[in-house]
């Protein structure tokens, strides 16, 4: 890549795929990522903890895993803008810090500048950012500048140690996945060493770096434990089923299933791989060569085999297994070294990453437009819920999805001040339910379907169903209003609710008394009764 390009056209080109990566974030108010409106929601709660909301929640941040961004929010974004522009900041470092953490690891691997590092911006509209794992993604970055500080710090035992220090603190309040991604990736990387020394020689070792990162790893794992919160997801891991290989291997280009708008993101991952494996194919012709930066191989494999060995749900969390992928290939970039003997293939090249950069951006930009526009008309229902109130979000048909609407019923929080049983407060989330309330959540929830918020009005919801919708159970003691995303399927019609407001594909309707002829009720308040 050096022939036939500078430093001068290197930056340039990245700045205009930082610029297309971040037009989306600029034109549009809201982003189609699954699980940001409870981001969202969290930070409104805790900057507005004297108001409707405080009967329901209590927050409390401490010095635990998971919660970095909620104390840049606490410090600053508060301070600053409302909790939707905070969290589009946050995804915004995200993305560019993401692309840019690649350029500096191959900096310090090759000791050069080089457009190949800017491939990383393909993984940028990755699983985990369309699934809205908003700490996980942001502190992904963090795992590549720690492990390019260890490389370039290695033989400075005193920066190195103290950027080991620093990084492990940073990943262990970032995200605790991220925490193990580094502590797997910086090992192997001393085992590498290690190894090519003869294997006789523990000395070359990095002992108190390792040390650091070893001790905040277990701080982690102790909080973590089972028994180690009495609020948490519970214990359940899972390896899924063999098609979540699938996914996991897709994760990188996008989410499957997506809606119809981001799907397109996942088709384009496919055609991205295609093109790989053609130039692979053909390296020979065209004058390409890719050379591994040295010690890298027995981290790229190593970290690749606990890729592939995530479980889908560990310790009750959920799509565990597509959150590395991505991480692993943007290693794997940054590691390799692509040269190009022919300067005409070589900007080819150039101009052909820059067209699919836009094309991605282009679909994620279409996609945020059409999800913006639909929580603008969930604004416009909100404007009918008095403060404080309790809304059962349903999942009704839907012809056009951006996202799934599990947790698209959240921005009633900062939209209307409602209690919604969808947030997390589980687990490691500062967010908590006051006691009173706290029957009517569940581990991970998210909006019912139609028809099982129908068993529900009905009387005949089973014991030991779905434990996303176990507030459910209660649906007769706890809720006044229901949130209806789309339309109620065939036969799933509650005739006792009567419709408050209707806006685009958001329906909110009133929970009300059904009474007989006679005066008397038939159906008591918050009673649907079966048409």
């Amino acid at each position: 890549m050096k022939k036939w390009t500078g430093d001068t056209a290197t930056a340039a080109l990245a700045l205009l795929i930082a610029v297309l990566l971040l037009a989306p974030l600029v034109r549009n108010a809201y982003l189609p990522l699954e699980d940001l409106p409870n981001h969202i929601a969290r930070r409104f709660v805790a900057a507005n903890l004297d108001g409707p909301l405080s009967e329901y929640f209590t927050y409390s941040v401490s010095l635990t895993t998971n919660v970095a961004v909620d104390m840049l929010w606490l410090a600053l974004g508060q301070l600053a803008t409302d909790a939707a522009t905070f969290s589009r900041a946050v995804i915004a470092m995200g993305m560019v810090g993401f692309v840019a953490s690649v350029a500096v690891l191959y900096r310090v691997l090759h000791k050069s500048w080089s457009v190949w590092s800017l491939a990383s911006a393909l993984l940028v509209h990755n699983a985990a950012l369309l699934w809205g794992f908003e700490n996980f993604y942001l502190f992904s970055m963090f795992v590549i500048l720690g492990f390019a500080a260890w490389v370039g710090y290695r033989g400075r035992p005193i920066l190195h140690a103290g950027s080991a220090l620093l990084f492990s603190v940073v990943l262990y309040v970032g995200h605790v996945l991220d925490l193990l991604a580094f502590a797997c990736i910086v090992t192997s990387y001393e085992l590498s060493r290690f190894r090519r020394s003869g294997w006789l020689r523990p000395a070359s070792m990095s002992w108190p770096a390792l040390l650091i990162v070893g001790s905040v790893v277990l701080a982690a794992l102790a909080f973590s434990a089972p028994g180690s919160s009495t609020d948490g997801y519970g214990a359940v891991t899972t390896f899924g089923h063999p098609m979540t290989r699938l996914s996991a291997l897709l994760s990188p280009f996008g989410r499957s299933p997506a809606g119809d708008e981001l799907i397109w993101l996942l088709r384009g991952g496919v055609l991205i791989l295609a093109m790989a494996s053609i130039a692979v194919l053909l390296k020979g012709r065209f004058g390409f060569r890719l050379e591994l930066a040295r010690d890298l191989a027995l981290p790229l494999s190593l970290f690749g085999l606990l890729t592939l060995m995530m479980p889908s749900t560990l310790a009750g969390v959920a799509f565990v297994h597509i959150r590395f992928p991505a991480l692993w290939l943007a290693l794997a970039i940054g590691a390799t070294k692509l040269e190009c003997k022919n300067r005409n293939a070589a900007r080819a090249l150039s101009v052909l990453l820059v067209v699919v950069v836009t094309s991605r951006t282009y679909v994620f930009d279409r996609a945020a437009h059409a999800y913006s526009a639909d929580i603008a008309d969930l604004k416009a229902v909100a404007a009918d819920l008095p403060a404080g109130s309790r809304v059962i979000p349903v999942r009704g048909d839907r012809l056009v999805l951006t996202t799934f609407d599990w947790h698209t019923a959240a921005y009633l929080v900062p939209f209307a001040q409602a209690f919604v049983p969808t947030l997390f407060v589980r687990g490691s989330h500062p967010l908590h339910l006051t006691e009173k309330w706290k029957h009517l959540s569940a581990p991970q929830p998210s909006s019912s379907p139609a028809r099982a918020a129908r068993l529900a009005f009905d009387g005949k919801w089973p014991e030991n169903s779905g434990v996303w919708w176990n507030y459910l159970e209660f649906w007769d003691t706890g809720f006044s209003y229901i949130l209806l995303s789309g339309e109620w399927p065939d036969g799933v019609s509650p005739l006792s609710a009567e419709t408050v407001e209707t806006r685009g594909a958001f329906t909110l309707l009133r929970i009300r008394d059904v009474k007989g002829a006679d005066g008397t009720v038939v159906c008591g308040r918050l009673r649907l009764c079966k048409g």
